[in-house]
């Protein structure tokens, strides 16, 4: 995306890091990646929880620390799925505020005078982000 590429690598790459088999002195553990999250057996594939920790904000800024400029676009990817699956997993009407996430807060009744800025999100911002990346894959000659 961007030029830049969005890659499983980085993840495997962070996970490596973050057990210690990339430094001198494992110890604290910037996620909670497990192998089970990056070697996905056809069982795990069906997991969505392993995607939606996965493919997070907290391993998204992992990256950041560890390799900023390679993981860039997998880190916008990570982003954007870290907001979609909040918003389609709102599940209790407390949720949003104890964990201070506006987008797991639940959807209020429609007003057309004030309609919930997530839906214009998903429709401007992340599908758009998804189109510019196929249009981008499909330009790769």
């Amino acid at each position: 995306l961007d030029g830049k590429e969005i890659s499983w690598q980085h993840v495997i790459g962070l996970l490596e890091y973050d057990v210690g088999i990339d430094r001198d002195a494992p110890g604290f553990h910037q996620t909670k990646l497990t192998v089970e999250h990056v070697r996905l057996t056809p069982r795990a594939r069906m997991n969505v929880a392993l995607a939606a920790q996965a493919l997070s904000k907290s391993v998204a800024d992992a990256m950041e620390q560890h390799n900023p400029d390679v993981t860039v676009s997998t880190r916008k990817l990570f982003l954007k799925m870290d907001e979609f699956f909040d918003i389609m997993n709102v599940k209790s009407t407390v949720e949003g505020i104890h964990r201070n996430k506006e987008n797991l807060k639940p959807f209020k009744k429609p007003n057309p005078l004030k309609p919930d800025g997530r839906l214009d999100w998903l429709e401007s911002n992340f599908l758009k982000f998804l189109n510019d990346w196929q249009a981008e894959i499909k330009a790769i000659p």
